[in-house]
């Protein structure tokens, strides 16, 4: 666990304190569950009226712990483990002294709590998912916990919780965030902070899984077995991929991201494989001529913005899949990497960011309910998504 008590606000504090009653100070709790690595963060906030509209809403975000990210838990029937994901929650919650139960959100000493936790990408897609979600329920209560059934949720907590700062300091200019994991690509553009489109897709640095060090194949998903037969690679679980064969994946995957960059789906159209891999389509709108700033987050792009940083990248298949090769991929395109110097306030973790602080938004300046106990209502379905321009 990192202990991060006394780091800066992580944004302007742009609303006026009115009381220093502790019930003025929420806490809020985020769990992210994705293909590959699965995270915590606690975080505590003010809650106040804006100086300039009056307006609730937050100010004085402080991180108090962050987990170490670990491998999202999974069997060898890449079903999610259950005994491990057990242990993991007790071990994040205990860490976070958060009280647990049917009534957790009322249950903190002195203190307003929220809860929220997303299950993303290949976890999401596991057959077992819902005793995920079951472990969660039972533990946080009356709590958000989403999955990826509305794929453009995890690109705007991603954008939100990566480059939304960025944003609004370059407020005329568009901006797009390409959230790379293990399982996933989720695009979003936003223009002073407020996201306008998004998308996903199923690529990934984790389709393709092997020994660390080496390429010899432990695994593959679904997609990446599609993907070695598209490319004419005939491999098993096994057997080794040279040099040519891995830089044909990463070529792929790279191509792929520009047209994605680009906002362009013609790609996404060339055949039964790409067209599979479009699970959300992103097409934003044009931006005057100006294209957007492009920034990166997920594992990938903390690859990407450590070795901007540093000169050093990690050893080939240290985490045994092709984060380090698909960001060196990245970083030798032209259109891709164009904007590197502009880098985002968070990277690796987020989504997770994004969640903690953004799953819980106070909205509007009052509020009424005839009947207070109708809430929490739970497990709402979405029948519909509004876009931009509706």
């Amino acid at each position: 666990m990192t202990d991060t008590a006394s780091a800066a606000p992580v944004q302007e504090n742009t609303i006026r304190q009115e009381s220093t009653n502790p019930q003025d100070t929420l806490r809020l709790l985020g769990l992210d569950f994705g293909s590959t690595t699965s995270s915590m963060m606690l975080a505590e906030v003010r809650v106040g009226r804006h100086s300039l509209d009056g307006r609730m809403g937050f100010s004085e975000p402080r991180m108090l712990l962050q987990s170490e990210p670990v491998f999202t838990p999974f069997t060898m029937a890449e079903l999610l483990d259950e005994s491990r994901i057990n242990a993991l929650l007790d071990e994040w919650l205990s860490a976070a002294d958060w009280q647990t139960g049917a009534h957790a959100a009322s249950a903190q000493p002195d203190m307003q709590v929220a809860g929220a936790a997303l299950i993303t990408g290949l976890a999401a897609r596991s057959e077992n998912v819902q005793l995920l979600t079951d472990m969660i329920s039972r533990r946080l209560g009356n709590s958000l916990i989403a999955t990826a059934d509305d794929p453009g949720l995890e690109s705007w907590l991603a954008f939100m919780g990566s480059c939304a700062t960025l944003s609004r300091h370059h407020s005329t200019r568009a901006l797009i965030n390409l959230d790379i994991g293990g399982g996933t690509t989720n695009p979003a553009q936003g223009l002073n902070g407020q996201v306008s489109d998004c998308g996903c897709f199923y690529i990934g640095a984790r389709h393709l899984t092997f020994v660390p060090g080496t390429y010899t194949l432990l695994s593959f998903s679904s997609f990446g077995s599609l993907l070695l037969q598209y490319l004419g690679c005939e491999k098993q679980p096994g057997d080794t991929l040279n040099t040519d064969e891995v830089d044909a994946v990463v070529n792929f995957y790279v191509t792929a991201l520009e047209f994605i960059a680009l906002g362009d789906m013609s790609f996404f159209q060339r055949s039964p494989l790409h067209k599979r891999l479009l699970q959300m389509p992103f097409t934003p709108a044009a931006n005057a001529g100006i294209h957007p700033l492009i920034t990166f987050s997920g594992g990938v792009g903390e690859i990407i913005y450590q070795h901007e940083r540093t000169g050093e990248w990690p050893a080939q298949t240290c985490y045994g899949d092709l984060g380090v090769v698909l960001a060196q991929g990245i970083i030798a395109s032209p259109l891709l990497a164009a904007d590197l110097r502009h880098q985002p306030e968070h990277a690796g973790r987020a989504t997770v960011m994004g969640l903690t602080l953004h799953s819980c938004d106070v909205s509007g300046s009052s509020l009424y309910l005839s009947d207070p106990g109708r809430l929490p209502l739970n497990d709402l379905p979405i029948i519909s998504r509004l876009a931009a321009s509706t």
